[in-house]
């Protein structure tokens, strides 16, 4: 069972680090099919139907709150932003199919301008670049600092003080609460990373736990090779 379990688990992480050096984002393989799908079926590109997550990354010198920003920005990552020129075609397309899976999207409409509100100087917000030449970027600024507008705090003391907060470790106070997740944010993407000559980090993640399991599974299967002759001896003992 465990050898098994061991493989397939294997098996899916090396379709994975397959699948990420060809395409260009860090989303689930399975998301990007399901985005696949809408787009052959209504003739769009990429690009017209980005995940959120592939517009926003944390910015340079706050990777220590890289792993806590991402299980807080998890869902919100993998929603799919559709401009308001294409919505009525992806809600329409969205009715009528079967997804088998689930698919959550964002009507994105022109901004409007609203009076600037200054964030905590700690907030979540001063921590995220959102990608500068997109579309969205006005809406996803507005958007973040409307749903993601938290204190990091360093210690304990901060984070009982604050009624939205966020510690290293991954505590939230908000109302409902993220679960640690992958990573599925940055537009730094992997085939970006690796014509720049840098490895991508989900990509090192996954090649790492492969390597992990190949060692768990080389033992597994030298305990089975054991036993096996232990049975065979005594199945002579039994003839």
């Amino acid at each position: 069972m465990a050898l098994a379990t061991g493989r397939a688990e294997h098996q899916q992480l090396s379709t994975e680090i397959t699948g990420l050096k060809a395409r260009r984002t860090n989303i689930a393989q399975q998301q990007v099919n399901l985005r696949q799908k809408l787009i052959d079926a209504l003739g769009l590109d990429e690009a017209a139907l980005p995940f959120a997550g592939e517009l926003i990354r944390v910015r340079e010198g706050e990777e220590r709150w890289e792993g806590a920003i991402e299980r807080l920005l998890h869902n919100f990552a993998l929603s799919l932003l559709v401009l308001e020129e294409h919505y009525p075609q992806v809600a329409d397309w969205v009715e009528r199919t079967d997804l088998k899976g689930r698919l959550v999207y964002f009507r994105v409409r022109p901004a409007t301008a609203t009076p600037p509100v200054e964030p905590d100087p700690d907030s979540l917000v001063h921590k995220l670049a959102i990608k500068p030449d997109s579309p969205h970027y006005e809406w996803l600024e507005k958007e973040i600092f409307r749903r993601f507008d938290v204190v990091c705090c360093e210690d304990q003391k901060q984070f009982r003080r604050q009624s939205k907060a966020l510690t290293l470790g991954g505590q939230i106070k908000m109302p409902g609460n993220a679960t640690k997740r992958t990573t599925a944010t940055g537009w730094m993407t992997a085939a970006a990373m690796c014509w720049a000559g840098a490895t991508p980090p989900k990509s090192r993640l996954w090649r790492n736990r492969r390597r992990g399991l190949e060692e768990r599974l080389a033992v597994i299967g030298e305990q089975l090779a054991k036993l096996q002759q232990q049975q065979q001896r005594a199945k002579n003992r039994l003839d």
